[in-house]
């Protein structure tokens, strides 16, 4: 999505104002304008855009034992929060998988995987990197890894997706969402389960 301030000021070449995964879809924002990125970087410093993500998780997270539909909670690391909530619970072949809503509080660099893998003891799905929690910490419902699924991985990507953003474009709220793609394993759960992405990122507010 790009944005530039003012109609008169001159359009530069698209300019990030904030970082996304290189293994992670969804929403990226670039600036066009010198006074727009500016105006766009400082709301990323001060954290004051609400920012919406959708992850498959591989197991239950790991302090429930029964899912409820409005499974939610509050994580923390290193003095940074996480909140997250349970959409739905789906199977591949006899496998659980469980759909997810992340809503980042602070910013941190591959944040949310942390938070899956070591906080919530339920990894992303194909999250090669961040596959297990830390040792001495074991999953609720298994001793060992998934290593079943960390196979299925895909070469590019992991079942991370950032679908929305909020923030503040001079003096209105804008808000821009972005449906996962449709290829893999996003459009293998749209199919099998008829899941509506853009209605799981707008979920209530958690």
């Amino acid at each position: 999505m790009l944005f530039s301030s003012r109609l008169q000021h001159p359009f530069h070449a698209p300019k990030s104002v904030h970082r996304l995964d290189g293994l992670v879809s969804g929403t990226l924002l670039l600036g066009t304008s010198v006074p727009g990125t500016r105006q766009l970087a400082k709301q990323f410093r001060r954290r004051s855009i609400a920012k919406r993500y959708v992850a498959i998780l591989s197991q239950l997270p790991g302090q429930f034992s029964v899912l409820e539909k409005q499974d939610e909670g509050l994580v923390e690391t290193e003095g940074r929060s996480t909140a997250w909530q349970v959409h739905t619970r789906m199977m591949i072949n006899t496998t659980p998988v469980y759909v997810v809503r992340f809503e980042p509080r602070e910013g941190k660099n591959h944040q949310l995987r942390l938070h899956a893998a070591h906080e919530l003891n339920a990894p992303i799905m194909f999250d090669r990197r961040y596959p297990l929690a830390p040792d001495g910490l074991k999953p609720l419902s298994m001793t060992q890894p998934r290593a079943d699924l960390v196979k299925q991985a895909p070469q590019d990507g992991i079942a991370l997706h950032c679908a929305s953003m909020t923030f503040r474009f001079g003096l209105q709220e804008t808000h821009v969402a972005c449906e996962p793609p449709s290829l893999g394993i996003w459009q293998h759960f749209s199919k099998m389960y008829g899941i509506n992405w853009t209605q799981v990122a707008h979920m209530d507010s958690i």
